[in-house]
């Protein structure tokens, strides 16, 4: 299964934490985030690294700078994830946090690339991926010239890395809109 063969991710999902820890955690501690901190978690797959990034998470938001509050995580990733086996992974290995009260979890299947929260809820103190933001939202009209190949920067044709190039730009100025969306009220 995934969470087993996902090292690579892993490794991704461990550098990402070290960033958190220095840049973004001492900006959270300055926001006074009040009793819920809240994260969204793009591209959580089936949640191992999810929950290694989360339990950190929470022992560093939570129980050692703001006992009183607890850090709810939205998991987000493509409608058709395994959501069955991201709720057993996250009940497991985050039981102890679950338990105590300091952490609970929704899952949030929709596209990254198009708003993912409504109206109504509340503003994300921290929005992050570890690796998921090679996916493309949508295929550009040139199609790969080996339907073989995984990665489109791998094609031969000038043409095919281009369309997917400028795909992969258009994508993440998406991705950082909806992403400012989320948290620009809390500066």
């Amino acid at each position: 299964d995934y969470n087993s063969n996902c090292r690579a991710q892993n490794a991704a999902a461990r550098d990402l934490l070290d960033s958190i820890e220095q840049s973004v955690i001492p900006s959270l501690l300055d926001l006074k985030c009040g009793n819920e901190i809240r994260v969204m978690d793009n591209g959580c797959a089936t949640g191992s690294n999810s929950a290694f990034i989360l339990s950190q998470l929470t022992k560093n938001l939570v129980d050692e700078h703001n006992p009183n509050s607890n850090l709810k995580a939205l998991l987000n990733d493509i409608p058709d994830n395994d959501w069955t086996v991201l709720n057993e992974t996250m009940q497991s290995e985050m039981s102890a946090e679950i338990g105590k009260g300091v952490f609970s979890f929704q899952p949030v299947p929709k596209t990254m690339y198009g708003g993912l929260l409504s109206d109504q809820e509340d503003r994300m103190h921290l929005v992050y991926s570890s690796s998921a933001l090679h996916w493309s939202s949508a295929s550009p009209a040139v199609p790969l010239s080996d339907p073989h190949l995984i990665f489109a920067q791998y094609d031969q044709d000038d043409r095919v890395r281009k369309a997917w190039a400028e795909q992969a730009a258009a994508d993440w100025d998406i991705y950082l809109q909806e992403k400012r969306k989320s948290t620009d009220t809390l500066r």
